[in-house]
């Protein structure tokens, strides 16, 4: 029997090919960081004091990478995206002090990001040849080409979970699951961060163990501190009272930004790219331009991945990869509550692909026991 290739072989594969799909991209690692106009543009756009100001409107990654800037330069956590936390844009104001652009960072995140996919699929898939499928599907993603040119805050946040659910899954210290659930919670929607530490808790309290919950416990403990500590620049200007100040007009403004909005519109953007918009009352269904022709059959794999997770594991006392399942289950059931931007997708994205070969994977296992009768 031929033993597998070494990792070092399938890290190669992603890299390489990785770096065939950004480099006609390379201008947005190359162009230098304009504070001046990018400070220019924020004090004339939609969240301008001054009304007749508002001339202009700032898109997310040029938000986050002026709001890193800023945080550096001042400080000062009060006056700017507060709405987000900001240990993601941290990151990207350290991208801008290392190498004058806002988007480096974004790279050496990436290629982790495709590697702790290529882990937790052959943790599952148990093949690296099938396991090596999942990242260079999501290579091919135009959302993550975008994720990965542009300063926002979901790859950071996707690196962290993919992290947590391959950790978690190890039986890794609670203490080190703890300060990444807890970077989850700081770096874009606290949410997804109460989604993961829910789905650890289900996964701690389905052992039976009295150590896992306990365990479970000291996770969303450690969490919290950290969430917290990441306010650290606010806490010494203002001390408790001003960090749950913030907190609490960041509240505001998510509540304000929550217009009537039909559920279940991921899956009516994954089968059909149809997506219900509120701004555009011309035109109220908008396809998405990071849509493509396999995010029918990808919608399918997740709405039968408890199915399959059933028929795989309804006899077995382990549960096994519950956390990792329950995550993606509950998140996506989530973002079919609530209003949806495409690029929420992309948390779980290449867990979809995981889904799809996983489940092809037991259907042909299951078709080669019935040909031996």
């Amino acid at each position: 029997m031929k033993s597998e290739p070494k990792p070092l072989f399938f890290f190669l594969i992603i890299l390489l090919i990785f770096i065939v799909r950004v480099f006609p991209y390379r201008q947005s690692f190359l162009q230098r960081f304009d504070a001046k106009a990018l400070e220019n543009l924020y004090q004339h756009s939609q969240f301008s004091q001054n009304p007749a100001d508002r001339t202009e409107i700032i898109r997310d990654h040029d938000l986050y990478a002026y709001s890193g800037w800023y945080y550096l330069k001042t400080g000062d956590l009060r006056m700017v995206n507060i709405e987000h936390p900001p240990l993601g844009k941290y990151l990207i104001g350290l991208s801008i002090l290392l190498f004058h652009n806002q988007n480096i960072m974004q790279i050496p995140l990436a290629i982790t990001l495709l590697w702790i996919t290529y882990l937790l699929a052959y943790k599952i898939l148990k093949s690296p040849w099938l396991a090596v499928l999942v990242p260079l599907a999501l290579i091919l993603e135009n959302l993550f080409l975008k994720q990965t040119t542009q300063s926002l805050l979901d790859l950071p946040q996707a690196v962290v979970i993919g992290l947590f659910c391959y950790l978690a899954l190890a039986k890794k210290n609670p203490y080190l699951l703890g300060i990444l659930l807890g970077a989850v919670s700081s770096i874009k929607f606290p949410a997804t961060a109460i989604i993961l530490g829910l789905s650890f808790l289900i996964h701690s309290a389905l052992t039976n163990k009295r150590q896992s919950i306990k365990a479970g416990i000291v996770v969303l403990i450690t969490a919290l501190g950290f969430y917290l500590l990441t306010y650290t620049p606010l806490f010494l200007k203002q001390g408790p009272a001003g960090v749950a100040s913030l907190h609490i007009r960041a509240l505001k403004i998510h509540l304000s930004h929550l217009p009537k909005y039909p559920p279940f519109v991921p899956l009516k953007v994954m089968f059909l790219n149809q997506w219900p918009v509120w701004w555009d009352e011309k035109n109220p269904i908008h396809q998405t331009e990071e849509w493509n022709i396999f995010w029918p059959v990808l919608g399918a794999a997740i709405l039968l991945s408890p199915l399959f997770y059933w028929l795989k594991y309804k006899k077995s006392e382990k549960k096994q990869h519950l956390l990792f399942f329950l995550f993606n289950w509950l998140y996506f059931i989530f973002l079919n509550s609530r209003l949806f931007f495409p690029s929420y997708l992309f948390l779980i994205l290449p867990y979809f692909y995981l889904f799809f070969i996983w489940e092809i994977k037991l259907l042909l296992s299951e078709v080669k026991k019935l040909s031996v009768y």
